[in-house]
């Protein structure tokens, strides 16, 4: 430890882009106020960079999905049957192969699971989806429910 040139009480300088001078500097001449406003936009920029993202479908933001209709289709998961896996279909699957691209993923990149069909619903809501037609198909495994979304009009 060394003695600082900004403020001379004996302390070490670890951050390498903030000389001793400039920080020290920085805490001895500026109010509380700015010091807790420069710390909240720092905060805000590191969260930024490093945790700026955001729910997708497939690798597509859900926010940036430009389509008047989505179909989601859920279907319950086995064991838990008040808890079904979706997939959203904007346009963007042309064949089952492509439906990964249509798996609601989280802000770590995994798959989503809804709390029912209306868990999904209120989902897309927030994104400024509503539902517009819901219909259930029997299969050999089980009901696989088809809901039909419709993009909110701006008023």
């Amino acid at each position: 430890m060394g003695q600082c040139a900004g403020c001379s009480q004996r302390q070490s300088h670890i951050w390498g882009f903030l000389t001793p001078t400039v920080l020290c500097a920085f805490i001895n001449t500026t109010s509380d106020m700015d010091k807790v406003k420069f710390l909240l936009a720092l905060t805000l920029a590191i969260g930024a960079a490093f945790g700026a993202k955001s729910q997708t479908i497939g690798t597509v933001p859900i926010s940036e999905i430009n389509a008047p209709y989505i179909e989601i289709v859920g279907q319950a998961k086995l064991l838990k049957m008040f808890e079904v896996t979706i997939y959203a279909d904007y346009g963007q699957i042309g064949s089952m192969k492509e439906i990964r691209d249509g798996h609601i993923l989280d802000d770590n990149g995994k798959r989503m699971a809804f709390n029912g069909m209306m868990g999904a619903v209120n989902f897309f809501a927030a994104y400024g989806y509503e539902l517009d037609l819901a219909y259930p198909l029997s299969t050999g495994s089980g009901l696989v429910y088809h809901y039909i979304l419709k993009k909110r009009e701006l008023e």
